[in-house]
């Protein structure tokens, strides 16, 4: 398999676990890259003895950004999906859809998802809060030299269509998106490490990610 998934955690681990198993629910030979950024709790050791699954030690809050840098330099597949500990996969995952659009479009470096929102309820369901604003709102205002939001459906931007997945030309993608290697980080693309997000407690609500429709970006800005 020529994907992998890189996620890193810190302080706890409960929502990692449902990660870890969402994601092996649907793609049980995936290889999953784990920074455990210190000691997390519980410990997860049990993590160690799942097929594919690699805890990479690191220090203790050194950073999303140093973590994923690590991770990235350790993954060897050619084909990275960056996510957050608190995703839950379902069917509709859609990554090799995503992998997919690279066979098709050699050109493109990124290919990012959509990410929907759920918040779990006392009785154990779950119900939607919305989903996080698509990627391709934001386009690139030059006179200003910025990313602004703008919904570009009101410029019928012509889409690109692989099979049943469209993709539109970005400035950015959200935190759910696969990584051609070769042409990202063997060029020397890296998170800046001088951005770090302090690790959040288990929370009650998870994201799931969703493959369509499929935005690409083309312009980089880590």
């Amino acid at each position: 398999m020529d994907v992998a998934v890189i996620v890193t955690a810190i302080l706890v681990s409960g929502r990692l676990r449902l990660f870890v198993q969402s994601l092996k629910a649907f793609h049980p030979d995936i290889k999953i890259y784990i920074g455990a950024q210190g000691a997390l709790t519980p410990p997860i050791d049990d993590l160690k003895s799942i097929a594919n699954v690699e805890i990479v030690e690191l220090p203790f809050d050194c950073g999303i950004s140093a973590a994923r840098n690590a991770l990235i330099a350790r993954a060897s597949e050619p084909y990275v999906l960056i996510c957050d500990d608190d995703f839950i996969f379902t069917a509709e995952n859609g990554i090799f859809a995503a992998r997919s659009i690279f066979d098709a479009h050699p050109d493109i470096c990124i290919v990012g998802g959509r990410l929907k929102e759920f918040a779990y309820l006392g009785d154990g369901t779950a119900r939607s809060s919305g989903e996080q604003a698509p990627a391709h709102n934001f386009i690139h205002d030059s006179g200003l030299q910025v990313l602004i939001k703008y919904p570009i459906s009101l410029l019928r931007p012509e889409p690109i269509v692989h099979r049943d997945r469209r993709a539109y030309a970005c400035d950015m993608v959200l935190n759910f998106c696969l990584i051609h290697k070769e042409l990202i980080v063997d060029r020397g693309f890296r998170w800046d490490e001088r951005i770090k997000i302090y690790g959040r407690g288990l929370t009650r609500s998870t994201r799931i990610p969703s493959a369509a429709p499929i935005c690409q970006i083309m312009q980089l800005g880590f």
